[in-house]
């Protein structure tokens, strides 16, 4: 877990610490030093009204009843705090407010609504309602009495709103990380609710035909009864329909009652409930799966032609962190090597993310040819994660805590052109920066820590020429990685460090300011989930899903958690199926597929092998070497086509009949007559004669 402090971060004091409380969950909120007063920290606890909730438990908005509480307290004691361990980050940060925990990690749009008003439209009114709010934050700040501020602002509203819910919505909005997920209602825990842990009398379930209060529950009794007595009769060639009518009378103790020639029902000889077979075909299924269920009836060949998934082969003003954010792009100087020989790819151009206060490049992205849009959008998602998720997509066995920086900058400034481009910023409105710059035409000065850390390449007078590197794109851009890595431990920053910091930084590094920033909360980025940044700035591409994984240009994925999501089961419609993924270009290890509002990461399971070693593609590589492909494959159908036509030539000027100088005859052919034998050892002799010649 990372020990930076950034707003939303969820802390507690195990002990308990001045005003704080144990058991407790603070949201820190700002560190802020305002002219004339002293530092402060603001926190934030959302405190539930008990007999409040309790009384409006029926009332599916009874979240409202949460309030939230703005705290303060000086920042040296806060820092004091910190320092002491009294104040520490939970073990488990959320990226949603803990009322909406069950919708972490999906896509809370991706489901349909049929209500009138829709989720989104909802979402839309709130962030309607507290907008004047947010763009007077820091007026607010500057308050001595913030809640009152926004008491007064929610009664001048026309209509007037409830004092507490625009709070909670305005703290939530901003502590989340203005992730507009945050205002949702909570649905999370829709249908999950367990029938079988809440026993009752009533029916449940749809009517039955014999009248609506028909038939039984299916409680725990019956649910194991169900399990046990498929597992004890089920063997190969019996069907579901065969093993329910054995279980209904040799489990359930149910007789027939009826003539045949009328309705013949079960009735239970002891009054015990038992299930009708839509009930005992659910659970069997939902307990066993139909995987299982096939294999029992077929065998275990068929139901591993049928089901099983292929697994693969055995092979100065800033004070804050990201208060102020630079971004721009420089050209490789060295052309990558190409994956065919001799072939040269389009020079590396590399965008790159700096934080002004600590001079720390905190996204790197990459792109060939020119600069572009997505090489800011890779950047951006570099920023926007874990560095040790960052290595294990490049394949980097390197300690995290050598780039431990995370989240997306609030003020980004960019020059004109690709990196100042809507399509850099990814697709939702809300996860863009809210404040961004773009600097006049050839002003380097506008974004002087961006331009005086890109490489610089000395000029000459020489005839033109240019530097062909020995390595492949994805090794060229793992080198600009490490080159990254070196300036953010290396480079000297002394000029930069707080005064009142000096005595805690031992190497005067871009990492080690930040690091000691963050650990004391004064940083403004701001944090999303991962599943948030693969489907804000990662490349759509369309796949192909077959029984063995996903293939993407050639390439194979597949994983554990994608096999267990049911989309690999064949059922007679899946053999060639096209599906939206996600890549990131430049590194082709994985890619990532939305499944049902939940991202699932997929591996590489087919590597290109050369003297080398084994190679990961880039995007570009892999469309070239598919074209290649595509051309010997033309190539070789007219070779083959123009072998077989030179030898069946040579084969008629060498015996001066055709290929296929044949006939066929109607009957058997005759071998035991005497004659028959004469001409087979005649034919045999002549054969040997002319061997030996």
């Amino acid at each position: 877990m990372s020990a930076s402090i950034s707003i939303g971060a969820q802390l507690i004091a195990p002990s308990g610490f001045m005003q704080l409380e144990t058991e407790i969950t603070y949201y820190f909120f700002r560190s802020l030093q305002i002219h004339g007063r002293k530092a402060l920290t603001y926190l934030i606890y959302f405190d539930e009204n008990k007999s409040r909730a309790q009384k409006n438990s029926q009332n599916k908005n009874n979240h409202f009843s949460i309030k939230p509480r703005l705290i303060t307290i000086l920042r040296e004691d806060f820092e004091r705090g910190i320092d002491l361990q009294k104040i520490v980050k939970k073990e488990t940060q959320s990226y949603l407010p803990y009322w909406l925990s069950g919708m972490e990690g999906r896509n809370p749009s991706s489901g349909s609504n049929a209500n009138k008003i829709s989720h989104e439209e909802r979402i839309d009114q709130k962030l309607k309602i507290i907008g004047p709010l947010l763009e007077r934050l820091d007026e607010l700040l500057k308050s001595p009495n913030i809640e009152q501020q926004i008491n007064q602002y929610a009664r001048s509203c026309k209509p007037a709103q409830n004092e507490t819910r625009v709070r909670l919505w305005f703290f939530t909005y901003l502590l989340f990380n203005q992730n507009r997920y945050a205002l949702h209602y909570s649905i999370g825990k829709q249908g999950i609710w367990d029938r079988q842990a809440h026993a009752s009398k009533i029916k449940r379930g749809r009517p039955s035909w014999r009248g609506k209060d028909a038939g039984f529950n299916a409680d725990t009794k019956m649910v194991e009864k169900i399990i046990s007595s498929y597992s004890r009769i089920s063997k190969l060639g019996i069907n579901l329909r065969e093993i329910y009518q054995a279980a209904i009378t040799e489990d359930f103790h149910c007789t027939v009652t009826g003539a045949v020639s009328s309705p013949m029902r079960f009735i239970s000889k002891n009054e015990e409930p038992y299930p009708t077979f839509d009930m005992y075909s659910y659970y069997v299924h939902q307990n066993f799966g139909q995987s299982q269920i096939y294999h029992d009836k077929y065998g275990s060949k068929l139901s591993r032609d049928k089901f099983d998934v292929d697994k693969g082969s055995f092979s100065s003003l800033l004070i804050n962190i990201l208060e102020r954010a630079e971004g721009d792009a420089y050209h490789v100087k060295a052309l990558p090597r190409g994956l065919i020989e001799g072939s040269t790819l389009p020079g590396l151009v590399v965008a790159t993310i700096i934080d002004v206060t600590t001079f720390t490049e905190v996204g790197i992205g990459f792109s060939f040819g020119s600069e572009t849009s997505a090489a800011y959008r890779m950047a951006l998602f570099c920023a926007a994660i874990s560095k040790s998720a960052f290595f294990r997509i490049w394949g980097m066995d390197e300690d995290p805590a050598a780039w431990p920086t995370q989240g997306l900058p609030k003020y980004f400034t960019t020059d004109r052109g690709p990196g100042s481009a809507k399509e850099a910023y990814g697709r939702a409105h809300d996860l863009e920066p809210i404040f961004k710059e773009v600097t006049p035409s050839g002003s380097p000065r506008s974004k002087p820590s961006i331009e005086t850390s890109n490489p610089k390449t000395p000029k000459n007078r020489e005839s033109p020429s240019y530097i062909q590197s020995d390595l492949f794109p994805s090794e060229l851009c793992i080198r600009e990685i490490y080159r990254l890595l070196k300036n953010n431990n290396s480079v000297n920053i002394s000029d930069r460090i707080p005064s009142d910091l000096l005595e805690h930084i031992e190497t005067p590094t871009p990492i080690a300011l930040y690091k000691e920033l963050a650990r004391r909360g004064r940083n403004d980025s701001r944090d999303i989930s991962f599943a948030d940044a693969v489907r804000q700035y990662l490349t759509k591409s369309k796949a192909t899903l077959k029984n063995d994984g996903i293939h993407f240009h050639g390439l194979i994925y597949n994983s554990e958690e994608f096999r267990a999501s049911g989309l690999l089961n064949r059922n007679g419609h899946l053999s060639h199926k096209e599906l939206e993924i996600y890549v990131y270009d430049m590194a082709l290890r994985y890619v990532w597929v939305d499944v049902r509002g939940k991202i699932i990461e997929l591996a590489m399971m087919t590597k290109l092998t050369t003297a080398e070693g084994d190679l990961y593609l880039s995007l570009e590589e892999l469309l070239q070497r598919e074209s290649v492909i595509k051309r010997m494959n033309l190539e070789a159908q007219e070779h083959r086509h123009a072998v077989a036509a030179h030898y069946k030539l040579q084969f008629s000027k060498t015996t001066g009949k055709k290929w296929d100088a044949q006939k066929r005859v109607t009957g058997r052919p005759k071998r035991g007559t005497a004659v028959a034998k004469r001409e087979a050892n005649e034919a045999a002799v002549l054969a040997n004669v002319k061997g030996r010649q």
